[in-house]
């Protein structure tokens, strides 16, 4: 008997909905034991780690052995004494000191910028050279100023050059625009080139103030005394640094 076009499309419907089970199957769960992570130590970090301990450990003997011999050097430099009617100040750490006093309506003020080599450098007769230590010294009167650059060499008192400013506050301005401003201005004659009466008036007038050869003769000793500080208050920092 055929089938109608109807009874095949109602056959065709009962097989797409009839499921077809299959049996499944089931994985039983194992418990695996947990491997902690394998650190791996590359053998070269080793070495490296070593030798830098044992560079830092040497450094620190060697820096500590200079402090102690600076700190017992049997001609150890005691402190320079402050000349009369001075006040000078100075910090651990800075390159520099100053001083100050009054003369009359006068304030004189001295800076003095350690050099780069203080102890003295050679010289060919196996010697040492003089050292020079330059300073400048400012005398303010009534808001004008003049401004010395005057040196220590040997204890004796040399001028270098002689500045005028309408204005102290020319001296006293250390920023850019003062800095700038100052380099600008005229700096005055070579005082090498004078004639002598007028140098031997100026190193007068400086000696009536306190600046003569004594002074100069300070501010070498305690340019040199500063410097020695200062150079073993850097080997106690390092030494304290690369303490293990």
């Amino acid at each position: 008997k055929k089938m109608s076009a109807l009874g095949f499309r109602r056959l065709a419907r009962r097989c797409a909905s009839t499921t077809v089970r299959q049996p499944m199957l089931r994985l039983a769960k194992v418990a695996v034991p947990s491997t902690p992570p394998v650190q791996f130590v590359c053998p070269w970090e080793v070495i490296r780690t070593s030798v830098s301990v044992r560079s830092q450990s040497n450094f620190h003997n060697v820096m500590q052995a200079e402090l102690e011999e600076e700190e017992k050097q049997a001609e150890r430099a005691q402190t320079p004494t402050i000349p009369s009617g001075w006040e000078l100040k100075h910090k651990t750490g800075d390159s520099y000191f100053t001083l100050s006093k009054t003369h009359h309506d006068e304030k004189l003020d001295v800076f003095c910028q350690l050099p780069d080599e203080a102890r003295g450098a050679p010289a060919e007769d196996g010697g040492n050279e003089p050292q020079e230590y330059a300073f400048t010294l400012t005398i303010d009167r009534r808001g004008k100023a003049m401004e010395f650059h005057v040196s220590a060499i040997d204890a004796e008192l040399v001028i270098n050059g002689l500045m005028m400013h309408d204005d102290v506050k020319t001296v006293t301005d250390h920023t850019a625009n003062g800095t700038f401003a100052k380099d600008r201005k005229y700096h005055g004659p070579n005082v090498a080139e004078l004639n002598a009466q007028v140098v031997d008036e100026m190193i007068a007038f400086l000696s009536s103030r306190g600046v003569d050869d004594d002074f100069a003769a300070f501010v070498g000793q305690y340019a040199y005394w500063k410097e020695q500080h200062e150079y073993e208050n850097w080997l106690r920092q390092v030494t304290v640094f690369t303490k293990a």
